[in-house]
């Protein structure tokens, strides 16, 4: 049987590597001194907090996604200075990114529990977790038309998207207690690492489909639905 894993529950401790080899991410113009940063999403692994600010100084500790990170200066253009659990250091500006305090609308987590409730009626958690990442990764890509997508209702009322899906919406459709579950933990970040049989399910992710797609490449297939990449 497949199973949805969160990277943690599932034990997975993934290599440190060297940090030059991680996709580099977007850069933060706005953050000062007294701000707060964790690893961004971007990196592919665990971050290190060095000595000095340069990639072959000494590694004094690491730190994981999630961990929140104080800065105490900005002043060198690609490291930050930081502290952590008494632990002053350097991070790369690479890697990391401002730490938001996400704030969860009760309509989106409704309007989201609808959608998962008609896309994955009579399935399982696993399946309702997927079809709701698929949604949320549309609003987050940069691909194409998916790149203008600024929330959930755009997704879902987009022409040939969810049609029957959003006039069910429009019907007024109570979603299930579970799809209310799973709207509030995609949410809230807490299911932000996905995995389905051992495939990570990233934000590449965009389709869901009943019959296999013409237009995306396949990741992985479930009982239900097919989920692909664009090509």
């Amino acid at each position: 049987m497949y199973h949805l894993q969160r990277a943690l529950l599932a034990g997975v401790s993934l290599a440190i590597m060297a940090v030059r080899s991680m996709p580099v991410c977007a850069q933060n113009e706005f953050v000062t001194a007294g701000d707060l940063i964790c690893v961004a999403p971007c990196a592919t692994q665990d971050l290190f907090i060095r000595s000095e600010p340069y990639e072959q100084a000494e590694i004094i500790s690491v730190i994981s996604k999630g961990t929140e990170i104080e800065i105490l200066s900005t002043s060198n253009e690609e490291w930050y200075e930081v502290s952590i659990c008494g632990i002053t250091g350097y991070v790369s500006q690479e890697y990391v990114e401002p730490l938001i305090v996400k704030t969860i609308e009760e309509d989106d987590i409704y309007m989201l529990a609808q959608a998962i409730s008609a896309e994955a009626e009579g399935c399982g958690m696993e399946e309702k977790i997927l079809v709701g990442k698929v949604i949320l990764n549309r609003i987050e890509s940069d691909y194409r038309s998916f790149s203008n997508y600024t929330s959930i209702s755009e997704v879902l009322s987009t022409p040939n998207a969810y049609p029957v899906t959003w006039e069910r919406i429009q019907d007024g459709l109570v979603p299930s207690e579970e799809s209310l579950k799973v709207a509030r933990k995609l949410l809230d970040g807490s299911m932000d690492e996905l995995y389905y049989d051992g495939i990570y399910v990233d934000t590449d992710v965009l389709y869901q489909t009943s019959d296999e797609p013409t237009w995306g490449s396949v990741l992985f297939k479930t009982e239900y639905h097919y989920y692909a990449v664009p090509k």
